[in-house]
């Protein structure tokens, strides 16, 4: 079974991950991995990493083939995820190739990032993460060398999920659900819904 977290920088996808897999380790007895995506592990992920942190100026669209071809062979590689589901492993997703929609929206069409998404396989669940954008700035302001995303960005990265999702829902049958946090939610707070929701729409 493969649930994946989604969301903007700064929403707690990767805090949420780490504390779902401890959640649902103290329901169900099977092994639970996170994985970043694009997953360092991965020959193609560590790549991507790599060229994450030089900040190499690319086009959109090389960007996008590189992410599509990172999450694909991470998912479906020799040493793919995928197969987790014959391991009867559940895999905890930080991200899918649901951020290369919305990251990429309006740089790159949809019908185009179908066509090189064509092989991915969607999680059996994922969970977009909102926040306002007051809360998404204050927690990317902690984090130290890291240029805070601005309001006029988070806007638009808003919009995008939200195009992006109604777009995967039609076309690929995506099982995919927003979640809103507010300001004042504790981390607990947050992952009894993400649980709850979980629980509501899975079957283990």
């Amino acid at each position: 079974m493969i649930i994946a977290l989604e969301g903007i920088d700064g929403v707690g996808k990767t805090t949420m991950c780490n504390l779902l897999k401890t959640g649902l380790g103290r329901k169900f007895n099977i092994p639970i991995s996170v994985i970043p995506d694009p997953d360092s592990n991965d020959p193609i992920g560590h790549f991507v990493r790599q060229l994450l942190n030089n900040e190499v100026n690319i086009t959109s669209d090389s960007w996008a083939l590189i992410f599509a071809a990172a999450s694909i062979n991470s998912q479906s590689g020799d040493l793919g995820y995928i197969k987790s589901k014959t391991r009867k492993e559940l895999i905890i997703l930080d991200r899918c190739v649901l951020s290369s929609y919305a990251y990429f929206y309006q740089k790159c069409t949809f019908d185009w990032l179908d066509a090189i998404h064509k092989s991915y396989q969607f999680p059996d669940i994922t969970i977009v993460i909102e926040a306002s954008e007051s809360e998404i700035t204050k927690r990317l302001q902690l984090r130290i060398n890291e240029t805070p995303l601005t309001r006029k960005k988070i806007t638009h990265l808003k919009k995008a999920y939200k195009a992006a999702v109604k777009h995967l829902v039609k076309t690929r049958g995506a099982n995919i659900i927003f979640l809103t946090i507010e300001e004042s939610f504790t981390k607990q707070d947050t992952l009894k819904l993400i649980l709850n929701i979980i629980q509501n729409n899975l079957k283990f």
